[in-house]
């Protein structure tokens, strides 16, 4: 079935207004096709927060022709699963539930493809400030920088949000300060959540070998299939006939998690759409991943989401 396509400047034509609480500007878009998508923007100068909300009754690809060569693009999705699509280099950058990515795209022409219901967070910052940002004299950070002031797409992938990361979105969104301090606090988180993801570059090891990549691309959509199963390190070397070196090291290089973190970030996500949309009583869904106490269950739904499972089936 084709994904029905509109150009975002038809949202614009019934939008409302107003200010939302402690200076953020708060916009709602109505489509009479496909439904509302509200938007939550507080603007730095230099970098521009939003808090996107979809409602729509179909996933839909929402098509841009705005110039963004001036501007790096972090984003992160809490909830639901979007893509963003460049033509001109064969782009295609997905982004899951609870995971992040950053790009930098020299083009003008791009789309989205969106989800029905989307909690996303996009954060937009002057090219030349995000340059000064990173840090001077790390090969990492110089090759980030080369590719943004020769502009050429950087796009390094899709990751998990960690913890920290998490909390930092719920500060930044959920703070009762207004006015400057506000503000204040919002440039504060912003570099914290660069800091956060930007981390994970400054850490890499170099890249495997073509051949190994693919093998643990493989193992991980394995793994994707097969998440709910009992799993050893030692049964995946001998299903893959990799040794155990090889596979935690090449896994760890390749996704920036150990198999195991990868397992239960899977395992959790499972749990979470099972509670919000299959309304399965807890113990069910505790049960189901792995968990035969349910307030073990909790605690790491809670880690892994920043709230407890029962904040889904109230």
């Amino acid at each position: 079935m084709r994904t029905p396509a509109v150009h975002h400047s038809e949202f614009s034509l019934s939008g409302s207004q107003g200010e939302g609480d402690f200076g953020y500007r708060v916009t709602e878009w109505t489509h009479p096709h496909f439904g509302t998508w509200s938007q939550k923007t507080i603007d730095l100068g230099y970098v521009k927060v939003e808090q996107n909300q979809s409602r729509f009754r179909e996933r839909i690809a929402v098509s841009y022709d705005n110039d963004v060569s001036g501007v790096v693009h972090h984003c992160i999705s809490v909830q639901g699963s979007m893509a963003a699509h460049v033509p001109d280099h064969k782009l295609d950058a997905r982004l899951d539930s609870m995971k992040y990515h950053n790009m930098y795209l020299s083009d003008s022409r791009y789309h989205l493809s969106i989800d029905r219901e989307v909690v996303n967070v996009h954060i937009e910052i002057d090219k030349d400030y995000y340059c000064r940002l990173l840090p001077q004299n790390e090969a990492w950070a110089d090759a980030i920088r080369e590719k943004i002031v020769q502009h050429q797409v950087y796009y390094p992938g899709e990751f998990p949000l960690t913890p920290a990361m998490i909390q930092s979105l719920h500060t930044l969104f959920s703070s009762p300060l207004s006015g400057p301090l506000k503000k204040m606090l919002a440039e504060a988180k912003v570099q914290e959540l660069l800091a956060l993801q930007l981390f994970h570059f400054s850490d890499r090891a170099p890249q495997l070998p073509a051949r190994d990549r693919d093998l643990m691309h493989a193992i991980r959509s394995y793994l994707d299939t097969h998440f709910l199963e009992e799993h050893t390190l030692k049964g995946i070397c001998q299903q893959f006939g990799v040794n155990e070196f090889k596979l935690k090291r090449g896994f760890k290089q390749t996704f920036q998690t150990t198999v195991f973190d990868y397992l239960w970030n899977k395992k959790m996500e499972h749990a979470h759409s099972l509670l919000a949309e299959r309304q399965m009583r807890i113990l069910e869904v505790a049960n189901l991943v792995g968990y035969q106490y349910t307030n073990h269950f909790s605690t790491a739904f809670k880690k892994k989401f920043g709230y407890s499972p029962s904040a889904l089936t109230e």
